[in-house]
């Protein structure tokens, strides 16, 4: 079989600029800067307080800043980050006296994690024979967050429509 076309296929987890939702680790990949967090405060806490705070960390926790603030009543937190970078976040609620619970984030584990990427990943594929002459491919990327395990590869023959998966190895990136 002679095979004229090779189409790789990077699967990968990204999320749109609408909501977010966790990802079993915890941790949300993002390929775009303005995203909604999602609120999920219980009806007794958007009685007793005036106010949710939004607090972000750029250094994994070391220190925290108030990004955004609103009612209790709000179902989402609009953010935009300002560069790729990992983003912890976590919220503090206002009671009506102006206490804020947390006091301060010294302890606070983040409600969620966000990596914001937005550079394109680079993919070049290069024709390889291994020792038995076969042909085959291997490939190189740039990608700070690929996951070789969600690449698929699909081949297509020469006058045929349909592609078809092929099988590969994301240990070694190549396939023969």
């Amino acid at each position: 079989m002679r095979v004229t076309e090779l189409l790789v296929l990077l699967l990968a987890g990204g999320t749109g600029p609408a909501e977010l939702s966790r990802e079993s680790d915890g941790v949300v990949y993002s390929s775009h800067r303005a995203f909604r967090i999602p609120l999920d405060l219980s009806e007794k806490d958007r009685q007793r307080v005036s106010a949710v705070r939004l607090f972000v960390s750029k250094d994994s926790g070391k220190t925290w800043t108030k990004e955004a603030e609103s009612a209790p009543d709000a179902k989402v937190l609009s953010y935009r980050a300002d560069a790729d970078a990992v983003y912890w976040f976590a919220v503090a609620l206002v009671e009506p006296d102006g206490k804020q619970a947390p006091e301060t984030f010294d302890e606070v584990e983040p409600g969620l994690k966000v990596v914001v990427d937005t550079t394109k990943p680079t993919l070049v594929l290069k024709p390889i024979r291994n020792k038995a002459g076969r042909r085959g491919l291997r490939w190189e990327h740039s990608d700070d967050h690929l996951d070789p395990a969600t690449m698929r590869l699909a081949v297509q023959e020469s006058g045929k429509e349909e592609w078809r998966p092929f099988p590969l190895n994301p240990e070694d990136q190549s396939v023969v």
